[in-house]
């Protein structure tokens, strides 16, 4: 009888997690708890390579840096040790104000990291997602003589969701709103306006980055290209 409820209890884990959230809703309680959605201005990481074949005219034309997305959570913790949960996406779609043709226009930018698998530990988890410096420049309106992100610059959300597509966790950065629930109102209102600009893919993942072996251990596994 022991067996059969443990057997249970661990079909809710591994396969059940979809009870979090159907399709689209939002739940009274995450998997993934105490979300935030940060970003900052990073140089690109020192990697050790061939100087040489480097093009300092290209490199030293950009005037920004990338812009590195934070995302914070907690997996939920479960009652049984060594609890995990298998292929987790997360969604990170960006709004902010570009240029184009000598006029500012609405854009969107989006991008996605698939994990192989995350640990249900409770304990503080993070995952990093890039914009290019490069599609900065292109992009961002210039004032004087560059374009420069800033701490107001991006409306973004991003979005953990399973495999059956139901939501574990959402977290917004610089949307109003005093709730979750209105801050998701508020920005879906915002992608209601057609951009004139839609870039999807282009925000890279961690494993599509320089930043790729950085702190390699510390971060949940994404899954190899060649699993996807």
């Amino acid at each position: 009888m022991k067996k059969k409820l443990l057997m249970s209890v661990m079909a809710a884990v591994f396969v059940g997690m979809t009870v979090w959230a159907a399709p689209g809703v939002l739940p009274d309680e995450f998997l993934f708890t105490k979300m935030k959605l940060t970003y900052s201005r990073e140089s690109t990481p020192s990697v050790r390579g061939d100087s040489s074949r480097s093009v300092a005219s290209v490199s030293g034309a950009l005037r920004n840096r990338w812009v590195v997305f934070y995302v914070e959570y907690y997996p939920k913790i479960s009652k049984l040790r060594n609890a995990w949960i298998d292929d987790i996406t997360l969604t990170l779609t960006v709004i902010f104000d570009a240029q184009s043709q000598g006029r500012m226009v609405p854009c969107v930018f989006t991008g996605k990291t698939e994990f192989m698998t995350i640990p249900v530990d409770g304990r503080r988890h993070v995952a990093l997602m890039m914009i290019p410096p490069h599609l900065l420049d292109r992009y961002l309106p210039v004032s004087g003589s560059s374009s420069t992100a800033s701490s107001s610059t991006f409306w973004a959300e991003a979005v953990f969701t399973d495999r059956s597509n139901n939501i574990l966790g959402i977290a917004y950065c610089n949307v109003k709103g005093s709730t979750l629930a209105l801050q998701r109102q508020e920005f879906a209102k915002m992608l209601q306006v057609k951009p004139n600009i839609g870039r999807d893919g282009v925000i890279l993942s961690k494993d599509e980055s320089p930043w790729r072996w950085t702190d390699f251990s510390d971060y949940d596994y994404i899954k190899p290209a060649r699993a996807k």
